[in-house]
């Protein structure tokens, strides 16, 4: 085609997420492994429940709560191409989407809310409070997560995710250890400064 103005926004989002605290994260937004459903991963990682509005540009006919092997836990609701979702803390949410039709953007942009990315879509860290990197609390439930999907490693559809979870557990595991490794470097190293200072005191002519 020739050069024309076009007939879509200059910038368009596949979905919005509107986190009451902004501690919600978007890790995956990919085609299913199993079906022609869209997943939506999302990650909680504070220490609080966080309650979020997805709105989607796609034509929706049915919303899942699933697991990682996609099997269906809970069905949503969904109005108008969107949902809420209540995220617990520390926590990873998986959304099985399928859809109508394929996505109209082109055929008809004027029933499309597309979000938009401006300068005043800034985050204000000036309260944000730091939080621990990985727990002993994030070990445990990674090495559970493992051990539940153990029974998966003899089968085609489920080995995958089988070893990504064991995987998971042992990079959690040594995350914790430089964590805490890290913590013993920092207090060795005042310990070693004040021996010295003792040190000199004690050695000062000054002080004899």
């Amino acid at each position: 085609t020739d050069k024309h103005e076009g007939i879509l926004d200059s910038k368009a989002s596949y979905l919005e997420i509107d986190s009451k605290n902004k501690n919600i994260r978007v890790t995956s937004f990919r085609k299913s492994e199993i079906s022609n459903n869209l997943i939506l991963r999302l990650y909680n990682s504070s220490t609080k429940s966080d309650n979020i509005k997805v709105s989607i540009n796609y034509d929706i006919k049915d919303i899942k709560r699933v697991n990682f092997l996609e099997e269906e836990k809970e069905l949503l609701i969904c109005k108008a191409n969107s949902f809420e979702l209540s995220v617990s803390p520390k926590t990873i949410e998986t959304i099985s989407i399928e859809l109508n039709k394929m996505p109209s953007l082109i055929s008809n942009p004027s029933n499309r809310s597309c979000y938009r990315y401006t300068n005043d879509n800034k985050y204000n860290l000036d309260s944000y409070e730091s939080m621990d990197l990985v727990t002993e609390e994030d070990v445990i439930k990674e090495n559970e997560r493992a051990e539940s999907l153990k029974d998966g490693l003899n089968a085609a559809l489920t080995r995958r995710t089988s070893l990504e979870a064991q995987l998971s557990a042992i990079l959690t595991q040594n995350r914790l250890n430089e964590v805490n490794t890290r913590k013993l470097g920092y207090q060795l190293n005042e310990a070693r400064v004040k021996r010295r200072i003792c040190d000199y005191v004690k050695n000062s002519k000054h002080f004899n």
